[in-house]
């Protein structure tokens, strides 16, 4: 529907502008990066509740519903694939899950052999990083708040990704948890270069420490 053509193209603008100044902070300041990238996660999250509940298509024509749903799959698909960011939703009724295409990317699963399991992803993550993930995701589910972390993805080849995942549960009047709908984007060049930029901080100081000794 227009309506929601509208809002879906007021959150992406959102999205890419806030994702440009994040990446000039990176380059140009290397400082605020924890900001950031929170302030993109939770955007992204609002993307994908917003996507998953706005009405698309027309009721009365069946073909420009389906038109209209396919444009904007396409439009949510490249919105996600420039900012490397899936998007994905959890059934805590039925435990089923569902990973958008840029999700199966970042974790370079093949669609077509895996489905989304929880299982899958928990094998990719980093075995020194499972416990903390698990956990983080347990306690924002119980303490009703959202889950926003970074850790790191180990794949086979011993390659290693840093990622950003952001989620917001919803729940009943009763206050059991129905669904959670979430994030991942792959930060790892932004995360490199941040660590290569206190790295590099780091050993100019220790230089000016030792000038100063020796001095």
């Amino acid at each position: 529907s227009p309506l929601g053509y509208f809002y879906l193209s007021v959150i992406i603008s959102i999205t890419m502008a806030l994702l440009i100044v994040m990446n000039a902070d990176l380059v140009f300041q290397g400082q605020n990066n924890n900001l950031h990238l929170a302030i993109a996660a939770i955007t992204a999250t609002v993307i994908a509740a917003i996507a998953a509940s706005i009405p698309t298509g027309n009721i009365d024509d069946p073909r420009k519903s389906k038109a209209d749903d396919e444009s904007i799959e396409s439009m949510l698909n490249e919105a996600q694939r420039i900012t490397k960011t899936g998007s994905w939703k959890l059934d805590l009724m039925t435990h089923e899950l569902w990973w958008s295409d840029e999700v199966y990317n970042i974790f370079e699963i093949d669609p077509e052999l895996f489905d989304a399991s929880y299982e899958a992803f928990i094998d990719l993550v980093h075995p020194d990083d499972r416990k903390h993930v698990s956990q983080a995701y347990a306690e924002s589910v119980l303490n009703h708040t959202t889950y926003n972390i970074i850790h790191r993805l180990q794949f086979s080849d011993g390659r290693i990704k840093y990622v950003n995942e952001c989620c917001k549960t919803f729940y009943d009047e009763d206050g059991e948890p129905k669904r959670s709908i979430g994030t991942v984007q792959d930060i790892t060049e932004k995360y490199q270069t941040q660590l290569a930029l206190a790295e590099s901080e780091q050993r100019l100081q220790s230089i000016l420490d030792n000038t100063t000794a020796v001095i």
